[in-house]
């Protein structure tokens, strides 16, 4: 058997009431409840910590705010979530709005081929071909897609090299017969008919009569386009009124989320005047954290100010290089007088050793001064670390 003691009237309520909120998703995750955006408190398991939480509170005005607070967390989730799916959702009604535009001028632009294509009559077929500059007018099919294979092969060198940024290879009923490179294609390239900044796109197979009747088809279909470009916009223009009214709906737990929110505030104020209230034990200890966080940060700004003042310093090499010590090796490497070069090292280390010496005095001054702030704190062994670390 299992005992567990409860100190009536103490801070026990609130850490029961945290393993029951714990408990709670943990039971109804083994359950299976993986589909819920929210769990509720309903399983046996949480009954239990929620009577050893009441007999720990001492005063069932705890034990409600307690409850409360934990709601009002709950649906300011849910709020959150909410929020966030109406930004979302006005997002998409932004996009659907653009799409609608750019749609429309997409067909004015189709609008404005049929005009061009509409100039000229599809009956007699006629089509002019660019045989080396020439151009040449045709009325029979079979004969226009030899004389394109032949007018693709003078031109389709110039634009695979790049030298133009697409060839014309003839006109019908208005409009360019384009050549143009595509990575799209696996030939690498692409065959149009351009009005404008507009390219109709049409294929070019192995049978000659077959190119210019996919040339013919594609001059036809604008109709087709343009029936489906008004089909998608009343399918935007629908989806953009549902999106409207989805990013202006209110949220349906507002007021009882206010609700909450007005009695937690209440119970707050009350047991606060009997000094009863769970949040202030939070607020003092997350105060404590604070100022732990605090101190550590400026310990740690100071280490690092002492470190750099150290490091700024000169190093013995540094001292060695600035008093000329690479000369005075080079001298006496060049002496013959094995005498008088010991006289030149026996000076110039005389000048190194004062220098030393005040370097030395630099440090002890630096190094006291670290350690008669260290003693103020409670990180005396980490910065006596980081100084010697940083001298020697």
């Amino acid at each position: 058997m299992i005992f567990v003691y409860v100190i009536e009237g103490s801070f026990d309520g609130y850490v029961w009431q945290t393993l029951e909120t714990k408990m709670s998703f943990i039971d109804q995750l083994m359950r299976g409840h993986l589909h819920a955006r929210e769990m509720d408190d309903i399983s046996e398991t949480v009954l239990s910590f929620a009577e050893i939480k009441a007999a720990a509170s001492g005063n069932h005005k705890v034990m409600e705010f307690v409850v409360l607070g934990n709601e009002k967390k709950k649906l300011s989730a849910l709020q959150t979530a909410f929020e966030k799916d109406r930004l979302l959702a006005q997002k998409m009604f932004s996009a659907k709005l653009g799409g609608i535009a750019d749609t429309e001028k997409h067909m004015a632009r189709i609008k404005e081929a049929m005009e061009v294509r509409d100039q000229y009559l599809a009956d007699p077929f006629e089509i002019t071909i660019d045989r080396r500059s020439e151009n040449v007018v045709i009325t029979e099919k079979a004969e226009a897609g030899k004389a394109m294979r032949a007018s693709i092969a003078d031109h389709i060198g110039a634009v695979l090299n790049g030298k133009v940024h697409y060839a014309v290879l003839g006109f019908y009923r208005g409009f360019e017969i384009r050549l143009t490179t595509s990575i799209m294609n696996k030939s690498g390239t692409l065959y149009s008919l351009g009005c404008r900044d507009m390219d109709f796109y049409f294929n070019v197979s192995e049978s000659d009569e077959g190119t210019i009747q996919s040339l013919i088809n594609t001059s036809k279909s604008f109709e087709k386009l343009i029936k489906a470009d008004e089909e998608k916009i009343e399918s935007l223009k629908k989806e953009e009124i549902r999106m409207r009214e989805e990013s202006e709906k209110p949220w349906s737990l507002q007021a009882q989320f206010d609700d909450i929110c007005t009695k937690y505030e209440a119970l707050s104020m009350e047991l606060r005047k009997v000094g009863e209230n769970p949040e202030d034990e939070l607020e003092k200890r997350r105060q404590v954290e604070r100022a732990m966080v605090d101190e550590s940060d400026t310990t740690l700004t100071e280490i690092m100010e002492y470190v750099t003042t150290c490091h700024q310093m000169p190093s013995y090499i540094g001292i060695f290089t600035a008093l000329d010590g690479d000369e005075l090796l080079l001298q006496v490497a060049a002496s013959p007088d094995e005498h008088a070069a010991d006289d030149l090292v026996e000076e110039k280390m005389k000048t190194i050793h004062a220098a030393v010496e005040t370097m030395e005095e630099d440090y002890a001054a630096i190094f006291t001064q670290i350690i008669v702030q260290s003693r103020k704190k409670k990180y005396s062994q980490v910065l006596t670390t980081a100084v010697q670390y940083a001298f020697f």
